[in-house]
């Protein structure tokens, strides 16, 4: 059985790829302001937005299992008369929809979250959970990882820690089993995979197959070199789903299609080189227009990077699209395919700074002319800075604001050859708050979206700087008292921080 919560089109016809089309490395053209602070946010952030919306669909399985698809990875939950087992627990943002879908499989509590990996579109929402006191298992890898500050390489993006409470704590290292109501659920290590952290979870009674992010169906797959993925061990992960079905086995996938079968398993594109749609390495290179001369690189990688690397906007033909962010191109290679994948990421990142940086010019400079030092308002962080981002984003979407953009400024500093500390520009809003001012005083528009900065300075003081609601009032003819419509957050995002006035 098949249900939705709401009525909108299901996000797994979407590949990471697709949430974002990078016109402007691919045709030249430049950016509207709005269009390049949407080309600014990083593909995590992208992720998150899109997971704090999307609805939850479930999918009644057997043996009193269910996924729930829609909230980053695929989560699925065994009922039984005493609670709740979860495999995954999805993306933080989506606390709502995946309360109301755990909710309509009936009272029972959870007690169990079982984590398949670290990433945080499996593992972010243990945050919420935890406040349900569940044994949170996973393997001892997936916690040393969510414990501290892990940067993603081919997201550019650092992982702020998840709280204590929201920690892992019962783990293991090859085997562990799980036992509920007459229900065995072994969970087991498949070894460096997508990760070095990827396990299997096995619904025994139930020939139920969870295999995390080992299995993509109908998505081409990332793997996340940098916290010890590979693609030989995602083919010795895949060869070990194989083994371990038969073809009655229910296979829940991390990404795509959430219910699939052994058959399907057995297409996911497991050998070196081999393309799932073109079949052979030799064909991809074909593809490629540059025949077999590549040498080592593409004889390991296939066209899985080769594709993209070569052929910038071209369309791929594993997903169709044309995407320099895809998630086939960041496939980890050997260093040759490393240093021409970031290549083409410098050129990218420089025409996206560019767009940034005109985008920014165009919203701020008008109200730049009025706007002193004095109006300025600077609060000294308690948190390292990417907690500092962490917490206050959290506090906005508490408050109900919707955080537009996060802009790397350092890294758009580095995609031209300059460096700087750690800084960024968070931009968010809420059409409640926003829209009255803007109904008494259309000029005021210039001043929203509301932003604030987030840097680090030398010895590693971090500072969140902004612009206060008082030193808005009366622009552009406003009347008195609606500057502060817009402005609700602030004393919420100095209370996350454990700010002080610099």
């Amino acid at each position: 059985m098949t249900s939705r919560l709401q009525h909108q089109p299901s996000r797994r016809g979407f590949c990471l790829c697709c949430l974002a089309a990078p016109a402007l490395a691919a045709t030249g053209v430049w950016l509207t302001p709005q269009q390049a602070y949407a080309e600014a946010l990083s593909i995590v952030e992208m992720i998150r937005s899109e997971a704090a919306k999307a609805p939850i669909t479930t999918h009644q399985l057997r043996g009193n299992v269910t996924v729930l698809e829609g909230s980053g990875g695929n989560i699925a939950v065994l009922t039984t008369a005493d609670g709740k087992l979860l495999v995954d627990a999805g993306i933080n943002v989506s606390q709502r929809q995946i309360s109301a879908a755990l909710a309509v499989l009936g009272p029972q509590p959870v007690t169990h979250v079982v984590n398949t990996h670290w990433h945080f579109d499996h593992a972010s929402g243990n945050e919420w959970l935890s406040s349900l006191s569940p044994r949170i298992i996973a393997h001892e890898n997936t916690r040393k990882h969510l414990a501290m500050t892990q940067r993603v390489e081919d997201w550019n993006y650092d992982f702020a820690p998840l709280s204590a409470a929201a920690l892992p704590t019962e783990l293991f290292s090859q085997e562990h089993t799980v036992a509920l109501k007459g229900n065995t659920i072994a969970l087991s290590h498949y070894g460096a995979a997508h990760t070095d952290s990827d396990i299997a979870v096995h619904f025994v009674e139930a020939d139920i197959l969870h295999a995390g992010d080992t299995f993509w169906n109908g998505v081409y797959p990332f793997i996340d070199y940098s916290t010890g993925g590979s693609i030989d061990g995602s083919i010795r992960a895949a060869e070990a789903n194989l083994a371990a079905t038969t073809d009655g086995t229910v296979v829940i996938p991390g990404h795509g299609q959430p219910v699939s079968n052994r058959a399907e398993l057995a297409g996911f594109p497991r050998h070196a080189g081999r393309h799932p749609r073109q079949g052979c390495r030799a064909e991809a290179a074909r593809h490629d227009g540059r025949g077999d001369r590549r040498g080592q690189a593409d004889r390991r990688m296939g066209c899985q990077m080769g594709w993209l690397r070569h052929r910038p906007g071209a369309l791929h033909p594993a997903c169709g699209c044309g995407c320099l962010t895809c998630s086939c191109f960041y496939m980890e290679p050997f260093r040759s395919g490393r240093r021409a994948m970031r290549d083409h990421g410098r050129m990218f990142g420089r025409a996206v700074a560019w767009g940034i940086l005109l985008a920014a010019a165009s919203m701020t400079i008008a109200p730049a002319a009025e706007v002193g030092m004095a109006d300025i308002k600077r609060l000294t962080s308690t948190y390292p800075f990417a907690e500092t981002l962490r917490k206050i984003r959290t506090a906005l979407e508490d408050k109900g604001f919707t955080v537009f953009a996060l802009i790397d400024q350092r890294e758009a500093a580095r995609s031209v050859g300059l460096d700087m500390p750690p800084t960024t520009l968070l931009v968010y809003g809420n059409p409640k708050g926003g829209t009255p001012p803007m109904l008494a005083a259309p000029d005021f528009g210039i001043e929203l979206p509301l932003k604030l900065l987030v840097r680090e300075e030398t010895g590693g003081k971090v500072l969140v700087v902004y612009v206060p609601a008082a030193a808005l009032e009366g622009r552009h003819g406003l009347p008195a008292g609606l500057a502060t419509k817009p402005a609700g957050a602030e004393p919420s995002i100095a209370a996350a921080i454990g700010a002080h006035p610099d």
